[in-house]
C-alpha cells in the first residue's frame, strides 16, 4: 500500500488491517463521539479465517472497485477530516437561496397582497358568499390526514421487513409477472384483431423474458444487498427520521420558490386584468376560490355582475409576464434546491452506513454526525452535483415549452427531449454514487467521479442491474402501502359520515400520503443499497469482523455470478467475467 500509515492485510496473512489511526497494536479502534458517523476507521485487527473463506480479490483492500491507499491522497474514512470540499459551490448555492428568499419575501408578498386585495368569493350549497366559510366535512379531513400519516408510517415499516425477509421472491415475481402481464396485452391485441399491437408486445414480452433469464443468477446477490441495507437502516431508524424531517424542508423550499416565481412574473402595480382579450379594471373583479358541485363556476377570476356569463380567466386577478432567461435561471434555481435537499439525505444515509460497516459502535447512532458532514464539509461536493443534474432538468422544461408553444418544430424537441433525458438518467445515475464516496470517503466531487468511472468500468453492468432489480422491489411496496392507505381513508371517510366529494378526496389524500412516505422510506434504503454496494466493492474485509453473517451471504451470492473475483486463501484474483 501506498503511504506509511496504511496497511492491508491480503488474504491468509495474520498483519494487523489498514490502520488509520494511531491506536496501539491490537486495539480496537476509538470511536470518535463529536463526529459520529465519520468515515468509518477500519479496525486494526481482523479476524484473518474470516477474510480468508471468501473476499473480493481485486485491489488492495481485497475488493473489486478503486482502492484507496493513502489517506493523506483521499482521507479514506478519517474520522479528522476538517476541508471543506468544493467550498466555491456551496457558497454560490446559498447565495442564490438567500436571493429567492428575499424574492420571495419582497416581490412575492407584494403580489400576493395586491391579489387579496381583489374580492374573495367561495360557494357552499350553490349560495355566493364573501365570508369563505369552512367546507363541510373538512374537520374530519384534518383528523384523516394525522391518521393516514400515523398508519402509512406503520405500513411502511412493515413493507421494509417484508422486503427484508422475501427480496429474492419478490424480485423474481415482479419480473415474471411483467413478462405475463406484456405477454396478456400480446394476446388481447391479437384477439381483438390489431395484429401490429400484438407484435408490438409480443416483442416486449420476449425482451422481458430474455432480460429475466440473464439476470436470474444476479437476483440472489441484489436480494442480499437489500437485506444488509435495511439491516443497517433499522439498526439506524435516525436515517429514516431525519429523511421525513428534510421533506419538511423540500416543501418549504417549494413555497418559498413559488412565491419567489410569483413575485418575478406577477405586476402588483397593476389596475386592470386581460381575459379573452379584453381588458377589465380591477374594481369590476372578483376571484371564486371555492365551488360546489351544485354550482358551474370553476375557480378563477371573473370579471361582472356575478352572473355565469362573466368574463372567467384560470389563475388569478393578476397580470403576470416573464423573460424567457428569467423563467430558465428560475427553474435552475427550484431543481437544484429540491436535488441538493434529496442528496444531502443521501449522503448522509451514505456516510451513516459506512460507518455501521467499517466501525460501528455499539449504542450510538451515527447519524447525526453523518448529516453534519453532509451540511458543512461536504455540502459544496452536493451541490456541484445536483447543479448539473439541475442544469439539465430546466433545459428540458424549456425544450417542451418551446414545443407545447410551437416555437421548435415537434420533431426536432422530441429529439432534443429524449437526448436530454438519456443524459439526465445517466448523470443521475452516475451522481447516485459519486454521493456515495462523497459520504463514505469525503471525496470532492471530481474525485469521487474519478471512483464511480473505475467502479463502472469494472462493475458498470452489476451496478445497473442491481438497481434495476431493486427499483421494482421499491415501487410495489410505494403502490401496495398507497393503495392499502386508500382503503383505510376511505372507510374512514364512510365512517365519519362524509358526503361523496369528501370521502373522495379523502381515498386520494390516503393514496397520497402512504405512497409518498413509503417512497421516503425506500428512498433511504436504496440509498444504504448503494452504499453497501460501494462498500463491499472498495473494501469488504471490515464487515467480516463486524457482521460476519451477513458478509458470508454476500460473498456466497457474489461468486454465483463473479466466481473469478474471489480465490480462498490466496488473495490472487482468479479473472474477470
Amino acid at each position: 500500500a501506498a503511504g506509511s500509515s496504511v496497511r492491508t492485510l491480503r488474504m491468509g496473512d495474520e498483519a494487523p488491517y489498514a490502520k488509520m489511526g494511531d491506536n496501539p497494536a491490537g486495539a480496537p479502534p476509538a470511536y470518535n463521539a463529536a463526529a459520529a458517523g465519520s468515515y468509518g476507521t477500519a479496525p486494526e485487527t481482523v479476524n484473518a479465517s474470516l477474510v480468508a473463506t471468501a473476499v473480493p480479490a481485486g485491489n488492495a483492500n481485497g475488493g473489486f472497485g478503486p482502492a484507496t491507499t493513502s489517506t493523506k491522497e483521499t482521507g479514506s474514512r478519517n474520522p479528522e477530516r476538517t476541508e471543506w470540499r468544493d467550498l466555491p459551490w456551496a457558497i454560490l448555492f446559498w447565495l442564490h437561496a438567500f436571493v429567492i428568499f428575499i424574492l420571495a419575501c419582497t416581490l412575492g408578498a407584494d403580489a400576493t397582497q395586491a391579489d387579496n386585495s381583489v374580492d374573495q368569493k367561495t360557494y357552499d350549497d350553490g349560495t355566493l358568499n364573501d365570508d369563505g366559510e369552512e367546507v363541510s366535512g373538512s374537520s374530519a379531513i384534518t383528523g384523516g390526514i394525522f391518521l393516514m400519516v400515523f398508519v402509512a408510517g406503520v405500513l411502511s415499516a412493515g413493507y421494509t421487513k417484508f422486503m427484508c425477509a422475501f427480496a429474492e421472491s419478490i424480485i423474481h415475481c415482479m419480473l415474471i409477472g411483467n413478462i405475463v402481464l406484456v405477454a396478456l396485452m400480446a394476446f388481447i391485441f391479437f384477439s381483438v384483431g390489431f395484429v401490429a399491437g400484438g407484435v408490438i408486445f409480443l416483442i416486449f414480452a420476449m425482451l422481458t423474458a430474455c432480460y429475466y433469464y440473464v439476470v436470474r443468477n444476479r437476483i440472489p446477490f441484489a436480494a442480499t444487498n437489500l437485506k444488509v441495507a435495511t439491516t443497517a437502516v433499522n439498526e439506524m431508524p435516525a436515517t429514516l427520521y431525519y429523511a421525513y424531517g428534510i421533506m419538511l424542508v423540500q416543501i418549504l423550499w417549494c413555497v418559498l420558490w413559488c412565491l419567489a416565481l410569483y413575485g418575478t412574473i406577477s405586476d402588483p402595480d397593476a389596475d386592470s386584468v386581460t381575459i379573452n382579450g379584453d381588458d377589465f379594471d380591477l374594481d369590476d373583479c372578483y376571484q371564486v376560490t371555492s365551488t360546489t358541485d351544485e354550482v358551474n363556476k370553476p375557480t378563477g377570476c371573473y370579471c361582472g355582475n356575478e352572473s355565469d356569463s362573466d368574463p372567467h380567466k384560470d389563475g388569478d386577478c393578476i397580470e403576470t409576464s416573464i423573460n424567457g432567461g428569467i423563467w430558465f435561471l428560475m427553474l435552475v434555481s427550484f431543481y437544484w434546491g429540491v436535488t441538493t435537499i434529496s442528496n444531502v439525505v443521501h449522503c448522509t444515509v451514505a456516510g451513516a452506513v459506512a460507518t455501521w460497516w467499517f466501525n460501528p459502535a455499539p449504542g450510538k447512532s451515527p447519524v447525526t454526525g453523518a448529516l453534519k458532514r453532509s451540511l458543512t464539509t461536504s455540502f459544496g461536493s452536493i451541490a456541484f452535483g445536483s447543479l448539473l443534474v439541475a442544469i439539465i432538468k430546466a433545459t428540458r422544461q424549456v425544450v417542451r415549452a418551446a414545443r407545447d408553444n410551437k416555437d421548435i418544430g415537434p420533431a426536432l424537441a422530441c429529439v432534443l427531449d429524449c437526448m436530454l433525458g438519456i443524459l439526465e438518467s445517466l448523470l443521475e445515475i452516475f451522481n447516485r454514487y459519486a454521493f456515495c464516496y462523497v459520504g463514505i470517503y469525503g471525496y470532492d466531487f471530481r474525485t469521487a467521479g474519478r471512483s464511480v468511472w473505475t467502479l463502472f468500468k469494472e462493475r458498470g453492468l452489476t451496478v445497473i442491474v442491481n438497481d434495476d432489480l431493486l427499483d421494482n422491489v421499491f415501487l410495489l411496496g410505494c403502490i401496495l402501502v398507497g393503495v392499502i392507505s386508500c382503503g383505510i381513508a376511505y372507510g374512514y371517510g364512510k365512517g365519519a359520515g362524509m358526503d361523496g366529494p369528501n370521502t373522495g378526496a379523502m381515498a386520494f389524500i390516503g393514496f397520497f400520503i402512504g405512497f409518498v412516505l413509503c417512497l421516503l422510506t425506500m428512498t433511504t434504503v436504496s440509498s444504504a443499497v448503494a452504499t453497501v454496494f460501494v462498500c463491499f466493492a472498495e473494501d469488504p474485509a471490515p464487515f467480516a469482523q463486524y457482521h460476519p453473517d451477513l458478509h458470508t451471504q454476500l460473498v456466497t451470492t457474489w461468486q454465483q455470478f463473479y466466481p473469478g473475483d474471489y480465490h480462498r486463501g490466496t488473495g490472487a484474483q482468479a479473472g474477470r467475467v
